[in-house]
């Protein structure tokens, strides 16, 4: 996917407030607000970064009282992704701002008062940084996990995005690994800021000391090579496959060749019968790859 160089927010200038790096490794704060005015409503996400809160708006749930689309489930989330658009940064007071504004001051409109509604906060950790990506791990009261800000095409129906051609979105994806220990982030090459892990604390808690290489401060391709091996022993040890990565085998040539435990064609029948559901959510459950899930439909006439 390209990257849309132009994302400038802030003093002018300045880099992204997604690139804004924390200073130290301590716990920082975030809140999820509801902003309603009139019949209408959004969701601001701030997340502490030093001395001020980068976040963004949320196009949810549009109207008071209709149900989030943004939500701790992951199920649903990645596959209801919420429209959003980088805010510029703010001032940490905004962390509790709850209650009514009047009308003319920032927050309201010229006419209207406007309502902040806290509906989660906690400690948050950052993750994996770049211009079009934005990982996070939230400790809330609701709000716990990997969540991602990520920027896509835009599709014709996002018209309120206008006609820029890659737009911000936010969810809480099923794979809740961190990026950088992803096939893609290796792939990629890609490698952290020299002395971060881009991991919350569990994940760093699973890996050997001497292959910490952010304590190390290693970078580059030696920091690279440190993160391949890590993947490869936490495949092997099936941690990567019990948060829900799949391990990585090669995929059939033949899908009447593909064996399957009956418990995993019990979730692939069960699973089946909910329409919402595509063949990678049933893949997801039943712990198998797409394929399976296709050619067992066939076989028990489902598809």
């Amino acid at each position: 996917m390209s990257i849309d160089p132009t994302e400038k927010t802030g003093k002018a200038g300045s880099k992204s407030p997604v690139m804004d790096l924390p200073k130290e490794k301590r716990s920082y704060k975030f809140v999820l607000q509801e902003h309603i005015r009139g019949k209408y409503s959004h969701l601001d996400i701030r997340l502490e970064v030093n001395e001020h809160l980068i976040g963004f708006t949320l196009d949810d749930p549009g109207r008071i009282g209709t149900p989030l689309t943004f939500r701790n489930n992951a199920e649903f989330s990645s596959k209801h992704k919420v429209l959003c658009q980088l805010k510029s940064r703010q001032p940490k007071e905004w962390l509790t701002i709850e209650g009514e504004i009047d009308p003319g001051k920032v927050g309201a409109t010229k006419h209207l008062p406007a309502k902040f509604k806290i509906l989660d906060s906690g400690t948050y950790e950052m993750g994996t940084q770049k211009l079009n990506f934005l990982e996070v791990f939230l400790s809330g009261k609701t709000y716990k996990g990997r969540f991602v800000f990520k920027k896509l095409p835009r599709k014709p129906e996002y018209e309120k995005a206008g006609k820029i051609p890659f737009v911000w979105f936010a969810w809480k994806p099923i794979d809740q690994t961190p990026y950088i220990l992803s096939s893609r982030s290796i792939n990629k090459s890609f490698v952290p800021p020299k002395g971060r892990s881009a991991m919350n604390s569990d994940w760093e808690a699973k890996v050997p000391n001497e292959l910490k290489w952010w304590e190390k401060n290693w970078e580059g391709s030696k920091a690279l090579i440190i993160l391949k091996e890590i993947r490869k022993m936490l495949l092997k040890r099936n941690i990567l496959y019990g948060d829900n990565v799949a391990q990585e085998t090669k995929k059939p040539k033949k899908l009447q060749h593909i064996p399957l435990s009956n418990e995993q064609i019990g979730i692939i029948t069960r699973s089946s019968l909910d329409k919402k559901l595509f063949p990678t959510d049933i893949a997801n459950l039943a712990k198998c790859s797409k394929e399976s899930v296709i050619y067992w439909q066939r076989k028990i006439g489902m598809r």
